[in-house]
């Protein structure tokens, strides 16, 4: 059995496979998976020691009140759902 009749089966036909649409799609993915695997190569961390800052103690939070616009905010939102009560009252 030659290679032209093992190709010209049935289950080797033009009709299964249209356009080469699957040997393109599984040349596609392992150019894509290929590509990937090699950019991360070129991306790995820097190892310890490598230069940069020293890292440092943060500095202390502030404090930080809530009086200000959180009142004015509450306020606003008490006018307006009374203002919403009169309007769904009348």
């Amino acid at each position: 059995m030659g290679l032209t009749t093992y190709c010209s089966q049935a289950h080797y036909s033009n009709a299964s496979f249209p356009n080469n649409f699957h040997m393109k799609s599984f040349v596609t993915f392992y150019r894509a998976v290929a590509l990937v695997l090699l950019s991360t190569l070129a991306t790995q961390a820097q190892g310890p020691g490598a230069g940069g800052p020293e890292p440092t103690t943060p500095p202390p939070p502030t404090a930080v009140p809530l009086d200000g616009g959180a009142s004015l905010l509450l306020a606003g939102g008490v006018a307006y759902g009374l203002k919403r009560l009169r309007r769904r009252a009348a």
